[in-house]
């Protein structure tokens, strides 16, 4: 004869069964991927994250270095990264445009070694006076963009005014994949993706994905892509500004009414 297992008063209950107080991040990855505008009128975020490239840093250096390895001006180089970018393509169709016989990715390591990584002249004039404003005013502000995990050391270095600082490597997760934000929600402790305003100077890779995700938007229309992008129409940022040094204010007005 079978035996029927213990009686259902004797019966052990799981531990899973037993209440326990809800993970305030089960439902975050469903809430980001399932995106919404934020109420344009409601409370004004309490986290500012900054991308990296055109929002920080001033990428010259870079695409210089890139055009002296590859034979060509920095004129020329420009553009075709300005072409490249009006027809919606990534930046890696430039290197087979202007050199079609090498391959650039041979060319990493001594671009890397001719740029030098971050450096204080790279940083746009109104970083560090934004940063420490919004910081004095009580704003959380965090650091987050494409970077490679050697970035993070550089960015560092600079010793910018921030809360926190974290790459897309360190993440695990590159913009626009709705895994970056998620994953950076997460990080940054909260579940509500409308009390982080993310500043970016892309339209593809930062406007409409964190838009998409929830999160407060704010185009920064410097750069290559700053200057070129067009927004869709079903899109609207929060901000627009074409410098950072009228944030502070802005935040804080809104803020207060």
């Amino acid at each position: 004869m079978s035996d029927p297992g213990p009686s259902p008063e004797t019966r052990e209950v799981p531990l899973t069964d037993l209440d326990a107080p809800p993970d305030p991040f089960d439902e975050l990855e469903d809430a980001v991927a399932a995106g919404g505008t934020p109420d344009p009128d409601g409370t004004a975020p309490r986290v500012v994250v900054f991308d990296v490239g055109e929002v920080l840093i001033d990428e010259t250096r870079v695409w210089s270095c890139w055009a002296e390895l590859l034979g060509v001006t920095p004129l020329t180089f420009a553009a075709v990264l300005g072409a490249a970018i009006v027809q919606g393509q990534d930046h890696e169709v430039v290197f087979p445009a202007i050199a079609p016989n090498v391959d650039w990715h041979d060319f990493e390591d001594e671009h890397e070694r001719r740029y030098g990584g971050f450096r204080e002249e790279d940083l746009h004039a109104d970083v560090r006076p934004c940063l420490d404003e919004l910081r004095a005013l009580g704003f959380r502000v965090v650091i987050a963009g494409n970077q490679p995990v050697r970035r993070s050391a550089q960015l560092t270095a600079l010793d910018l005014p921030c809360d926190d600082l974290v790459t897309s490597e360190e993440l695990g997760a590159e913009k626009p994949d709705t895994d970056f934000f998620v994953r950076l929600l997460r990080r940054c402790d909260l579940t509500d993706p409308a009390e982080v305003l993310y500043i970016g100077d892309r339209v593809d890779n930062d406007i409409v994905p964190a838009h998409d995700a929830g999160l407060r938007t704010c185009w920064l229309t410097r750069g290559p892509w700053g200057h070129l992008q067009d927004l869709p129409d079903d899109v609207e940022p929060d901000i627009v500004l074409e410098g950072l040094g009228e944030l502070p204010l802005l935040l804080s007005s809104w803020r207060d009414d």
